[in-house]
């Protein structure tokens, strides 16, 4: 078996594994409220929601069918990965464009740890000079106080800090299409750390 067909054979184990966190109703029940006070500040504003590819993709789905106004959808794309370097790079594979210049914007993405990658799309996304900037995450991770670079404006849950997969979230790119959300063994979670997934 070569080291391609080992690595999926290694994933599709670790979802058999998986652990039920949050429940698909629990989750429901916070799209529901995130979208009942998306409603209630941006109805009458038009604003662009904002996805963070790839895992803000899915929760951005949910939350527009259940926002009854009109608004636009946008999206971006980048990525932190794990390095000898303090911090990390950001590298941008979709950057914000000029289509998002002085609108409401709503950012959104799965899931907040460390934040470095939420930090860079608020600090890109102003050099567009919205009218209004808020950022909106499924999930923040409980971490000690001060570790995360930036903290979101709506959090749908607070959820333990495990590799956590489901609703836009993943393992080496699967799991994302998951109802409710899962954590890794933490066996599975000790080996997929070691070959350093990126950390956003």
């Amino acid at each position: 078996m070569n080291s391609k067909n080992q690595h999926a054979r290694q994933v599709q184990l670790a979802l058999q594994r998986l652990e039920l966190i949050a429940s698909a109703r629990r989750v429901n029940l916070a799209y529901d409220s995130l979208a009942a006070g998306l409603t209630k500040e941006y109805a009458g504003l038009s604003p662009v929601m904002v996805a963070v590819l790839n895992g803000g993709l899915v929760p951005s789905s949910e939350l527009i069918r259940r926002c009854d106004f009109p608004l636009e959808l946008g999206s971006i794309r980048a990525e932190r990965y794990r390095s000898g370097v303090a911090g990390g790079e950001v590298c941008w594979q979709l950057k914000p464009g000029s289509e998002l210049k002085q609108k409401h914007l709503v950012l959104i993405d799965d899931v907040l740890d460390e934040g470095r990658v939420l930090l860079a799309a608020c600090e890109a996304l102003r050099l567009l000079k919205p009218k209004s900037l808020s950022t909106l995450v499924l999930v923040q991770k409980q971490l000690p106080s001060g570790q995360a670079a930036i903290q979101a404006d709506r959090v749908g849950l607070k959820l333990p800090n495990r590799f956590l997969v489901g609703e836009g979230m993943d393992i080496a790119g699967y799991g994302r299409n998951m109802r409710g959300i899962w954590a890794l063994d933490q066996e599975d979670e000790k080996a997929f750390l070691a070959s350093a997934p990126p950390c956003v």
